[in-house]
């Protein structure tokens, strides 16, 4: 056979394993592609399916995290966490995960196409509580993300938030998903101090992660940046962030304290919990009078209505 043959089942109009028929080509990570499919068992439901090459299943590390994103994500049930349906292999070697087909674009491309490359303080805000929502959800089920940054969270046209790729995620009490020694995985932009030193299982460097996001979304890059990874480590580890709100911007000074306040060097020293960090967001929603559709709130928010707040509001400088 060919290798015009082998490939044709995985461009758009094949179809993979009987059942998917595959629309288009929605997104290629450095480990997968991901089309846009058809489910032909369930009357065309659309969904997305990632596909897994043989040549990169051969790789015991890469497999596992394909595999790792299954278990761990069948475990999540919730609105803000792209829901994974099935895990299977298909013609030729290869592997597929067909899961929640989001009809938006993800955040690098809301960031990208902003006319200033950021967002307003009144977009971040309710992009930055359902996330926190979905973290709260996994961090209790015992799930730690370990990769957030733009390119894994999407937004969808209804303007729900979407938290997905949990590949580098890791279960809490299970001991034989520790990172193994001298391999870090995450991204260097967005990866906590703590992180850094490996068989870290904490569910705060998600926390750590998205002050790092925070900033990138009100400013179009991130805080640490270098050509060598290794400086950008260093950055992480050694320098604070740098001012970016207040006077001489549009950025209120809370988004200062706030991201200051998730991106600490101590674990200690940041918010303890992703819910404590959404009562912040959601305190400041209310001074700013951002409107929200209850649907988007957080039910721990609305039972926690009035409950006096550790950290917030700062002072409104």
């Amino acid at each position: 056979m060919d290798t015009h043959e082998i490939k044709r089942p995985f461009a758009p109009g094949g179809v993979v394993s009987g059942r998917y028929e595959l629309i288009s080509q929605i997104g290629r990570g450095g480990v997968s592609s991901v089309f846009l499919a058809a489910d032909r068992y369930l009357n065309g439901l659309k969904v997305a399916l990632k596909l897994l090459s043989p040549e990169r299943a051969s790789s015991e590390q890469l497999f596992e995290r394909f595999k790792n994103e299954v278990l761990l994500v069948r475990k999540l049930t919730h609105p803000n966490i792209v829901a994974l349906y099935d895990f299977l292999p298909c013609e030729f070697g290869y592997h597929a995960i067909s899961m929640e087909y989001v009809d938006g674009h993800d955040l690098f491309s809301e960031i990208d196409a902003a006319s200033s490359r950021t967002l307003s303080p009144q977009q971040v805000l309710p992009i930055l509580l359902q996330l926190f929502a979905a973290l709260d959800y996994a961090h209790r089920c015992g799930v730690v993300h370990r990769d957030i940054k733009p390119e894994n969270i999407l937004l969808s046209r209804d303007g729900r938030v979407k938290l997905s790729d949990f590949g580098s995620a890791i279960l809490l009490d299970d001991e034989q998903r520790l990172t193994p020694t001298g391999q870090v995985l995450g991204t260097p932009y967005y990866i906590a101090p703590e992180q850094l030193r490996q068989r870290i299982k904490d569910p705060r460097v998600d926390i750590y992660s998205m002050g790092i996001l925070t900033f990138e979304m009100l400013t179009g890059r991130v805080p640490f940046c270098n050509e060598a990874i290794i400086s950008i480590v260093a950055q992480h580890i050694t320098q604070p962030i740098p001012q970016f709100a207040g006077a001489g911007t549009n950025i209120p000074v809370w988004f200062q304290d706030f991201v200051e306040t998730c991106t600490e060097k101590e674990p200690a020293d940041r918010f303890q919990s992703a819910d404590e960090a959404a009562e912040a967001i959601w305190a400041q929603m209310q001074v700013m009078d951002i409107a929200v559709e209850l649907t988007a709130v957080p039910g721990f928010l609305m039972r926690r209505a009035g409950r006096k707040r550790k950290w917030f509001p700062f002072s409104q400088r």
